[in-house]
């Protein structure tokens, strides 16, 4: 069976030599036999992207899964970890364990943590506040819309897809 690209070539070069033929039947048939050789070709990509399809939504509904189970996983590990550095304490001990594995109390790395009592941002003094500034794509979209040209933005287009039903 032809490729994709060869059907299409075949029937755009039939359409550009053979418009006006004087047999019209022999054109339509032609015509139809090559249309109906693309649509075979298009439902055999439509079943392979929808069969592609469903393996990528198992895939993503095993990796939520996974994803799940590793955060489950996280929970118990710190659940476990914040239990076992509290009864250490309460024992006044450092560390503990036996000759194979040990747990001991250590003191995190890094910056001390900072304490900010609430305030609004806008009442510390300016020394203490960060500016940020950021395009309004809302604003810019308007004023497009409304006919303003501006020179370093512009509408672009819409783009196309294929819908498989």
């Amino acid at each position: 069976m032809a490729k994709l690209y060869e059907i299409v070539g075949e029937l755009q070069d039939f359409i550009n030599t053979n418009e006006g033929l004087e047999d019209e039947q022999a054109y339509k048939d032609t015509l139809e036999a090559l249309q109906g050789e693309l649509d075979d070709k298009v439902s055999q990509w439509a079943r392979c992207i929808k069969n592609m399809e469903a393996e990528r939504n198992a895939v993503k509904e095993e990796a939520d899964r996974l994803a799940k189970r590793a955060k489950t996983i996280d929970s118990q590990v710190t659940h476990m970890k914040d239990t076992l550095l509290m009864f250490l304490k309460a024992a006044g001990r450092d560390k503990a364990g036996d000759a194979v594995i040990k747990a001991s109390i250590a003191k995190n790395g890094g910056k001390a943590p900072l304490i900010v009592d609430y305030i609004n941002a806008e009442d510390l003094p300016q020394e203490f506040q960060k500016v940020t500034i950021s395009a309004n794509n809302d604003a810019i979209r308007e004023a497009l819309e409304s006919g303003e040209q501006l020179e370093w933005a512009r509408i672009g287009e819409r783009g196309e897809h294929i819908n498989i039903k």
